[in-house]
């Protein structure tokens, strides 16, 4: 990821973004090492779970197929599991908003 300006911009080796497949497979890798139990620091944490951000604003700029959006929902629900039902931060999105149970 390379941050720029207002937020996060997902290119390619090539400088085209990156295809939503991929986005998702990212999200995927960054669920399944959380749910092995993360152990890295809390900047990394929000930089790995950042990918989230680059989905929604994805989803919200362009039309992505049916298939797309329920793999995303079963990652989510797979993410969800593994945090605290109360936010522990107001005025950001869900994943950010939430702490690990663990």
């Amino acid at each position: 990821m390379d941050a720029t300006g207002d937020g996060f911009r997902v290119v390619s080796e090539v400088g085209e973004t990156v295809a939503m497949s991929r986005l998702l497979d990212a999200w995927d890798g960054v669920v399944g090492t959380v749910e092995d139990g993360y152990w890295l620091g809390i900047d990394e944490y929000r930089h790995d779970i950042a990918v989230r951000g680059v989905i929604e604003r994805r989803l919200a700029e362009s039309d992505v197929p049916a298939w797309c959006v329920e793999r995303l929902a079963e990652i989510d629900r797979r993410f969800r599991r593994l945090l605290l039902p109360e936010p522990a931060r107001a005025g950001v999105p869900w994943w950010e908003a939430h702490v690990r149970t663990s």
